[in-house]
């Protein structure tokens, strides 16, 4: 009875030597796989994307193609574009194409490095003569968000704000509820008050004297406008509540200050 116990233990200790075996040759990192993983090559990385961001705020549609300015950036352009090909190349040796649940295609992220980089290519031809490649040029200006996939800091705040969006707009809602209030109530005091006498019109010797009203104000030779922050529907309101809100309560305020009367 020990014998065969231990026979079956023997056993069962062999096949799992084998199964570990297996496992950690199928697991074992390649030499793609510790390059691509390694701090160095993120950081590497991570230079180029910022230093191609700089170089797509550098340009300038207005610039001269053949001035030196122009040839430099096209030339740190291809540079960039070198080295996230080459990273795109480590990362098919180090994952694979499309095999696999870890496959490069298979990530979120390598779809979204792989997209920039087809624009950033594209951006180097004239494409002025093709309208689906000119819509698909203007994509370029994302080219900053790889910073986001690069820096695990910025993956979290990015991943937190996303989550955070269906509270912000719960409190967006509850914001437009209160602007709508105090909108109605807005108008039911101030409608049709903030109007001003635009005098510029007038000749220095009659300036003197201020417009008490929009009578006054036409006789004198002025023009009764309404001012663009006013209250004399709710949707207007609300905006001139909002921008109030902002910077501009304190020319709002004396604007009601001043008012005199509806119209």
């Amino acid at each position: 009875m020990y014998h065969i116990r231990s026979q079956a233990e023997r056993n069962a200790l062999i096949m799992s030597y084998r199964s570990s075996e297996h496992t950690s040759q199928n697991e074992t990192p390649n030499i793609f796989f510790k390059i691509v993983k390694s701090k160095p090559f993120s950081v590497f990385i991570l230079f180029f994307i910022i230093a191609s961001s700089v170089i797509l705020a550098l340009e300038n549609p207005l610039d001269d193609p053949k001035a030196k300015k122009a040839e430099v950036l096209f030339i740190l352009d291809i540079l960039t574009l070198s080295v996230f090909l080459i990273e795109f190349v480590l990362k098919i040796l180090a994952f694979g194409l499309i095999q696999g649940k870890k496959s490069y295609f298979k990530q979120s992220e390598n779809i979204f490095d792989f997209f920039l980089i087809l624009t950033q290519a594209v951006g180097l031809f004239d494409v002025q003569s093709i309208k689906i490649l000119k819509i698909f040029r203007l994509f370029r200006v994302i080219r900053p968000l790889r910073i986001i996939n690069k820096n695990e800091g910025l993956k979290v705040a990015f991943h937190t704000l996303m989550h955070a969006i269906p509270q912000i707009i719960n409190l967006g809602v509850v914001s437009i509820v209160f602007y709508f209030l105090f909108g109605i109530f807005s108008v039911t005091l101030l409608k049709g008050r903030l109007f001003f006498c635009n005098e510029t019109n007038i000749w220095f010797e009659t300036y003197a004297h201020t417009s008490e009203n929009k009578f006054d104000c036409i006789n004198r030779g002025g023009e009764w406008e309404k001012r663009w922050l006013n209250f004399d529907n709710t949707i207007q309101a609300m905006i001139t509540l909002f921008v109030m809100g902002s910077v501009a309560w304190i020319k709002t305020m004396w604007a009601a200050v001043d008012s005199i009367g509806i119209d």
